[in-house]
C-alpha cells in the first residue's frame, strides 16, 4: 500500500476530527478523563479543525498521509512561531494500527520540506540544500553524526 502526502484543505476537517480524536482515545487514556475520550472529544476536534481549515493562520501548514484514498495521518506546523526556537510542530498523529510504518516519519518529512521552503522565500533567496541533520531526524536517524571534519591541531 502507498501512502500519499498532500496539504490538507478545508473538505478533509471531519476525517482529520476523526482521526485526531481516535488517536486521543489511544494515547492519552488514563491521562484525560474517559467521559470526554468516550464522549466529547470528537466535537471537541472537530470544532478545532473547522477553525483551522476555515481560518488558516499565515504560517499554518497541515499535511496529511493518504492510503487508498483515507487520511491515516496528519501533522500540523506552524511557522516562525517563537523567535528563539522557530517553527512548531503542534500536531502529529498516525491511526493507531498503522504505527511503525513510516507514516510519521513521512509527516515529520513533510514539515521539514515546508519549513526550508518558507526559510528559503523568507530569506529571498533559492532553496538551499537541506542540512544533513535534518534530513537524517525527518528519517528517524537519531544518531550523532558530525557533518563537518574536526580541525587537526598543529603543533
Amino acid at each position: 500500500m502507498s501512502t500519499q502526502y498532500r496539504k490538507a484543505t478545508s473538505e478533509d476537517r471531519l476525517a482529520i476530527a476523526d482521526l485526531h480524536a481516535e488517536s486521543w482515545r489511544h494515547t492519552y487514556r488514563g491521562a484525560y478523563r474517559d467521559e470526554f475520550l468516550d464522549g466529547p472529544v470528537f466535537d471537541d476536534r472537530r470544532a478545532v479543525w473547522e477553525k483551522r481549515l476555515s481560518e488558516p493562520p499565515a504560517n499554518q501548514f497541515v499535511v496529511v498521509a493518504e492510503e487508498e484514498g483515507r487520511i491515516v495521518g496528519l501533522a500540523c506546523a506552524y511557522g516562525g512561531d517563537d523567535e528563539q526556537w522557530g517553527t512548531l510542530l503542534d500536531n502529529i498523529h498516525v491511526r493507531p494500527e498503522l504505527h511503525g510504518n513510516g507514516i510519521g516519519t513521512g509527516l515529520v518529512a513533510e514539515v521539514v520540506n515546508w519549513c526550508l521552503r518558507l526559510r528559503a522565500v523568507a530569506l529571498g533567496g533559492g532553496p538551499e540544500p537541506p542540512r544533513p541533520s535534518l534530513l537524517r531526524a525527518a528519517r528517524g536517524d537519531r544518531s550523532r553524526r558530525r557533518t563537518s571534519p574536526t580541525k587537526r591541531r598543529r603543533g
